[in-house]
């Protein structure tokens, strides 16, 4: 199994441990342009610190208490992302996944 990686607010912790990633285009989504219903995911760590070293997720509101990055332990079809050099999508919703880290953001 390929290992993947998402990124969310440190504020989402609590609900992604219980109920795992669920598919949602909400106002953070359509903020950033998206409005299908995916889940973001790159295939490296150090691709995740390229895409947080951006302008558009180290000033955005929903990170200013940090990023925790999970691991995805399940087995799920992924496409690559048209608009981010380093990322990834699903259409699935994750419910196997691990807590591996939190980073700073140091905006």
């Amino acid at each position: 199994m390929k290992r993947l990686y998402h990124i969310s607010p440190t504020k989402n912790r609590k609900s992604i441990i219980e109920n795992g990633l669920k598919l949602n285009a909400g106002e953070r989504a359509k903020r950033f342009g998206q409005l299908e219903e995916r889940i973001y995911l790159t295939d490296k760590l150090w691709k995740l610190n390229r895409l947080i070293e951006s302008p558009m997720w180290k000033t955005h509101p929903d990170f200013q208490g940090g990023f925790d990055v999970y691991e995805i332990q399940d087995d799920i079809e992924v496409y690559n992302d048209e608009k981010f050099e380093y990322g990834l999508y699903t259409k699935s919703e994750i419910n196997n996944l691990k807590l591996v880290a939190t980073l700073e953001n140091k905006n």
